[in-house]
């Protein structure tokens, strides 16, 4: 999971200014639907020590983090 952290440093500037320049009703139902999506990769993961199953891993925390940051943009 460390490779999350790495990924999670170079995409959440990026999330960042996305909320920051767009409106939260359209970030927050896109970054529902990256989760969503994330949860479709584990429905098609066919072994639990795949790298498909690694990559939809890091994919679910970078989206569930994706989707904190978005939500938090509506209180600040």
């Amino acid at each position: 999971m460390v490779i999350s952290v790495l990924v999670s440093a170079f995409v959440f500037p990026f999330v960042g200014k996305l909320c920051d320049s767009y409106s939260p009703k359209f970030m927050i139902p896109l970054a529902f639907l990256l989760r969503a999506f994330t949860t479709l990769m584990f429905y098609l993961v066919a072994t639990p020590n795949s790298k498909q199953a690694y990559i939809a891993c890091i994919c679910m925390i970078v989206a569930t983090i994706v989707e904190n940051i978005s939500v938090d943009t509506i209180f600040n």
